[in-house]
């Protein structure tokens, strides 16, 4: 499940700010879920360690890849849902096939 809030008019040095990151690193910190933030080109921005646990790749090697290198079977998939998300479209109940480093199938649902 991904959750998004926009917090464009919040300061950055706003208490409601300083929470809402106190919250999503936490959040990052403690879920079994596997969490990767990915910019609009495919590059990670973020990941936690169970995705890194889930996918077998160091955190290094996927700050050196791109999402298209990372999945590259979804990368026609992936370019129609991106330009939905640039349109201000919402994705919901979308799963996806990826596979891990040791090429295990896993299911994840958006």
């Amino acid at each position: 499940m991904g959750v998004t809030v926009n917090v464009n008019q919040l300061s950055e040095k706003s208490d409601d700010t300083k929470y809402l990151n106190r919250l999503f690193s936490a959040y990052m910190d403690t879920t079994d879920n596997g969490v990767a933030l990915i910019d609009f080109n495919g590059k990670f921005l973020l990941t936690n360690e169970s995705f890194i646990r889930l996918f077998g790749y160091t955190k290094a090697e996927l700050s050196e890849t791109n999402l298209s290198e990372f999945q590259p079977h979804l990368n026609k998939k992936l370019n129609i849902y991106i330009t939905l998300l640039e349109q201000g479209e919402k994705i919901q109940d979308l799963t996806l096939e990826l596979s891990n480093k040791n090429k295990q199938v896993l299911y994840t649902t958006i």
